[in-house]
């Protein structure tokens, strides 16, 4: 089944919310935002730091009064006091002037004049109300988005719950919690985590204590031709074995030419036999296809983008999470994500995304594994901001396959043997990865056949 985009979804035509519901109004106290940027203005540079740095523009509802905050913040932040004259510099002549003029700033800084005893009780009554438009915003989009019958009701609810947990910040961009609160939440979030879902491949396991985990963002990171795509669609094989519902989203490859490889892996077949109308191989396909796609377990969904943003990427998942009740999120690969825009550096841009990975990781209970390059403009950024980071290497004359992890913050830092016998290999058979001992997932799911144990649907 094709996946459509949220974007197409919200062109289509729905119900629209009644009038009462869109006309809730906004509070705003323009007279208390005034007098608390009057305040700031009458300040010294230490006095009005302490107060400039609990609020941010959203705890502005007017446009202009806003600007002059951000034009506030600015001076302090430079160690300077955020006088009138000083503040209507920094904003520059021609926008001073559509503002109202020095008189304006001047008036501003008269009306804040003696606010000390009382700045910080009006700073708690702007951020409450920069917080209720910020919900009230939201539940609007909720009532919005409920009310298109194409789009689905949870994806909806958890975008706006997503959007909350951010817009109720205490001050600035970060929510502050206490050792305790802190301390309770990890508590509590690794009870919940579950056991960890085994790639299938023993030696990769051990270096990640045991397999892929919910709410981290897993990156493995090679050079072209090293075999990440036969590596990521052998773990989503052997993870599909285990009965977990997997989003396989391809950015380079088509889902085909992914699955291709792991009918040849279970036929035991090499690609180019595939093609081959005379090898006894490409007969033998032919002979089991239909078994074969009757009995092989159904539990990955897999979605061809090209160059899509974050967001789209976000909202594809949402989609899948909803409908399929995936766990797991394959990417391939990483660098094929788009939306990069002129003027921002590449470093940037590449730590944007990453984090944005490892957030959806977080707030939709996810495992994210992606495959990427090791060229210099992600390398850095993706070693920040990853969960976990495994350089994979092979010689591509070689079948040998070691890992190393360059980056983690659970697992011990550690590599694959480089001893004479390697513990991985890429086998030609698909290609795909395993134990070279055969020790593997597959391995293991057919003796629990013989033992009349049948696979997870």
């Amino acid at each position: 089944m094709t996946m459509r985009t949220a974007a197409s979804v919200r062109s289509l035509p729905g119900r629209a919310p009644s009038s009462a519901l869109l006309n809730v109004p906004m509070p705003s106290d323009t007279d208390l935002e005034a007098f608390v940027l009057g305040g700031l203005l009458s300040s010294s540079a230490s006095e009005a730091k302490k107060h400039v740095l609990a609020l941010d523009e959203t705890c502005f509802s007017d446009g202009v009064l806003r600007r002059l905050y951000s034009a506030a913040l600015s001076v302090v932040m430079k160690g300077r006091d955020p006088s009138p004259q000083v503040v209507g510099f920094e904003i520059g002549r021609d926008a001073l002037e559509a503002f109202g003029g020095s008189a304006f700033l001047g008036d501003l800084a008269s009306r804040g004049e003696g606010s000390a005893s009382c700045m910080a009780d009006a700073i708690v009554s702007l951020r409450l109300a920069a917080n209720r438009r910020e919900a009230i915003s939201a539940a609007l989009e909720l009532i919005a988005a409920a009310s298109n019958e194409e789009c689905a009701p949870e994806e909806a609810m958890s975008t706006c719950f997503r959007r909350l947990r951010a817009g109720m910040a205490q001050g600035g961009t970060g929510l502050m919690r206490t050792k305790r609160e802190v301390a309770a939440t990890a508590i509590d979030e690794r009870l919940a985590c579950g056991p960890a879902i085994t790639t299938g491949i023993v030696e990769l396991d051990k270096l990640i204590l045991g397999g892929i985990r919910p709410r981290t963002f897993v990156v493995i990171e090679s050079s072209y031709g090293s075999g990440k795509s036969a590596l990521l669609a052998t773990v989503s094989d052997n993870i599909n074995l285990q009965g977990v519902k997997t989003l396989y989203i391809t950015l380079e490859s088509t889902a085909e030419e992914l699955e291709m490889r792991m009918v040849a892996r279970r036929m035991n077949l090499r690609m180019a036999w595939t093609f081959d109308e005379s090898h006894e191989g490409f007969a033998m396909m032919r002979a089991n296809r239909d078994a074969y796609v009757e009995q092989v377990p159904d539990n990955v969904v897999y979605l061809e983008l090209r160059n899509p943003t974050v967001d789209t990427l976000h909202r594809e998942i949402l989609r899948a999470k909803h409908r399929y009740g995936i766990q797991v999120v394959i990417l391939d690969y990483v660098q094929c994500i788009g939306g990069m825009e002129k003027g921002i550096r590449e470093e940037t841009f590449w730590f944007g995304v990453g984090r944005a990975l490892r957030d959806i990781a977080k707030e939709e209970d996810l495992a994210i594994l992606a495959a990427a390059q090791d060229d210099k403009r992600t390398a850095v950024a993706l070693r920040q901001s990853s969960s976990l980071l495994l350089v994979m290497e092979r010689d591509i004359n070689d079948d040998a396959v070691h890992f190393h992890v360059e980056k983690t913050n659970d697992s011990p830092y550690g590599r694959t043997d480089r001893g004479t016998h390697a513990p991985i290999i890429l086998d030609p058979a698909g290609p795909h990865v395993r134990d070279a001992r055969g020790e593997d997932i597959t391995t293991r799911i057919q003796r629990d056949l013989e033992r009349g144990v049948e696979p997870q649907e």
